[in-house]
């Protein structure tokens, strides 16, 4: 499988973005970075969904620290 570069996660995310804010935007992106994770060791979970527009709780950092799952 070929590693998937910073311009293809950004161009996901614009994607996801272009969806109507709400339960459909945030469930496609959830959906995607659970896909995408795998793809790249450097994966960031909350900058992926930020930049979805998906509104990230700041307890969400917190949370991946402590578990260490930001990906």
């Amino acid at each position: 499988m070929t590693t998937m570069t910073r311009a293809h996660f950004k161009l996901i995310a614009d994607t996801i973005a272009e969806l109507p804010a709400g339960a459909a935007r945030r469930e496609a992106a959830r959906l995607f970075a659970d896909a995408l994770a795998p793809a790249n060791p450097r994966f960031d979970r909350a900058k992926f969904l930020k930049a979805c527009g998906v509104e990230v709780e700041p307890t969400f950092y917190q949370d991946c620290a402590a578990t260490r799952n930001v990906f």
